[in-house]
C-alpha cells in the first residue's frame, strides 16, 4: 500500500497542505503521515496521522528519517511537500505505477517548478521536470542528509497532470530557502566529495 509522508515545520505550512493536497489524498483514501513540529495545531488530522517530532531538524530529509518507523510496514511512501499540489489525476498514476513496480524501483512524477504563481520555463527548473518522489520506505534513511541518494532504479510515471510545485512568490523568499540550506550542503558535499567547505574557510 502507498502512504504519503510530509514534514511541516509552520502553522503556514500546514494551511498549504490542507489546500494543495490533503483534499485530493483523502479523495483517494491515501494513508497519511505527517511529521511536525511541537507547536503546530493540526486540525483534521487523525490521531495516528500526526507524528510530533521532539527532534524537529531544519531539513526536511532529516526529519523523514525520523519518521521511518511509522511507515516502515509500507510498500512505498509518497513524498510531499506542503507547497506542492498533488491531484487526484497524479495520485491515481502513482498508485497505479506502485501495484506493478518491483520493490527497489524509485517513481518519479512529472514536476513544473512555479516562481510568483508562474510556471518557469527558463533555468535549469524550467519546463516539465521528472523528479523522484515515491519510495521503498528504507530510502528515506539512505536520503537523511542533503546530497543523499538512492542508488536504486528510476521510473518515470507519465501522467496527463503534473505536481505544481510553488517555489517562492518573490525573491527573498527564495533566497531565505536556499540560505537555509547552505551550511548543510557545504558539509555534506565535504564528506561525499572532499571539497573544502567554504562555510568553515
Amino acid at each position: 500500500m502507498l502512504v504519503c509522508l510530509i514534514v511541516i515545520s509552520s502553522q503556514e505550512e500546514y494551511s498549504l497542505f490542507c489546500e494543495n493536497s490533503l483534499p485530493s489524498l483523502r479523495a483517494c483514501k491515501i494513508p497519511i503521515k505527517v511529521g511536525l513540529r511541537n507547536s503546530i495545531l493540526a486540525p483534521g488530522l487523525d490521531q495516528s496521522e500526526a507524528i510530533y517530532l521532539e527532534d524537529f531538524h531544519s531539513l526536511a530529509e532529516i526529519n523523514r528519517a525520523q519518521v521511518y518507523p511509522h511507515v516502515s510496514d509500507y510498500k512505498m511512501v509518497l513524498i510531499n511537500d506542503p507547497d506542492e499540489r498533488y491531484t487526484t489525476l497524479l495520485i491515481e498514476s502513482a498508485l497505479a505505477w506502485t501495484v506493478k513496480s518491483d520493490e527497489t524501483s524509485v517513481g518519479c512524477l512529472p514536476v513544473k517548478y512555479y516562481f510568483k504563481g508562474v510556471a518557469l520555463i527558463g533555468t535549469p527548473f524550467g519546463g516539465l521536470k521528472f523528479r523522484p518522489r515515491i519510495f521503498v520506505p528504507s530510502h528515506l534513511l539512505d536520503m537523511k542528509s542533503v546530497h543523499g541518494r538512492v542508488f536504486h532504479p528510476y521510473s518515470n510515471i507519465q501522467c496527463q497532470d503534473h505536481v505544481a510545485h510553488y517555489w517562492a512568490d518573490d525573491v527573498v523568499e527564495l533566497r531565505s530557502r536556499h540560505n537555509r540550506y547552505l551550511k548543510f550542503e557545504a558539509d555534506a558535499m565535504k564528506a561525499r566529495y572532499g571539497t573544502p567547505n567554504i562555510t568553515q574557510t
